[in-house]
């Protein structure tokens, strides 16, 4: 409705669980394709969602049909010592497997990555520097 209505041709997801829920992604993207809905979606996920296969090569396909062009991805570093200090429950591997498999598909990809952050994982990065 929104779409048509106010003529958008843009949509930027900013939920970081989106992705988690792959029926509730997969009904989302017929539900635009049966619309005819010509519009970019952006959104965020995880790069093990991708990397794991939870969504395999040809949902990914299916997706960037529908509208999903561009995914934001929070890589976070890309030094294990970093991810593993940040807990964020990724590695490098996923990180660059998402990338590839992203690529495949010929969805745009934004990594994000944290700088500078404090305490022991500023000291260990500071002392790999010298």
């Amino acid at each position: 409705m929104i779409v048509r209505r106010f003529g958008i041709n843009a949509i930027l997801v900013k939920d970081d669980n989106f992705f988690v829920n792959r029926k509730r992604v997969t009904a989302i993207a017929e539900g635009f394709k049966e619309r005819g809905l010509d519009v970019v979606v952006r959104a965020e996920c995880r790069a093990d969602y991708i990397a794991s296969g939870h969504y395999d090569d040809a949902l990914l396909g299916e997706l960037r049909d529908a509208g999903f062009q561009v995914l934001t991805v929070g890589a976070e570093s890309g030094s294990e010592i970093g991810l593993s200090i940040l807990d964020k429950d990724i590695t490098v591997d996923d990180i660059r497997t998402a990338n590839e498999r992203l690529g495949r598909a010929k969805v745009t990809t934004k990594f994000t990555f944290m700088c500078g952050f404090p305490g022991r994982a500023g000291r260990i990065s500071s002392r790999r520097w010298r």
